[in-house]
């Protein structure tokens, strides 16, 4: 059996309490994580409740962000409610980021992340970039 354990010291408690959140708010600047802004298609919502980018995020920068923040990126995802069993389909997803973060795009079909707020960036000779994200899960 795998048991995950989470120590929360007093500060993150009452934060949690305080602000009325369900988990914390993950916070990445691909800036450090990546070195610059992910290039993507921005598409702004027109008065909608959100606005959509599309980006391919390095293997790495996946594995990296994983290794930081483990299961917290998976809170509110459906599969972290489904178990990792030696054979199947999340354990296969885990094994390619902790062992060839390079071949992830290949072996599977992509990922969606939501976030509270995002920030737009230049990544290189004008085009959008992902720079920073808040509250996001995947």
């Amino acid at each position: 059996k795998t048991v995950h354990l989470e120590v929360m010291d007093i500060a993150r408690l009452h934060r949690h309490w305080s602000e009325g959140k369900p988990r914390d708010e993950l916070i990445v600047d691909f800036n450090d994580v990546c070195g610059s802004p992910l290039p993507c298609v921005f598409v702004p919502g027109n008065g909608e409740d959100y606005d959509y980018a599309l980006t391919a995020v390095p293997g790495e920068a996946l594995r990296l962000l994983y290794e930081k923040y483990g299961a917290r990126l998976l809170e509110a995802n459906v599969r972290s409610f489904i178990s990792v069993k030696a054979k199947g389909v999340n354990a296969g997803i885990q094994n390619t980021l902790r062992t060839t973060p390079s071949r992830f795009m290949a072996y599977n079909n992509g990922i969606v992340v939501v976030a509270d707020e995002m920030r737009v960036g230049d990544a290189g000779g004008g085009a959008a970039g992902i720079a920073w994200l808040k509250g996001l899960q995947v």
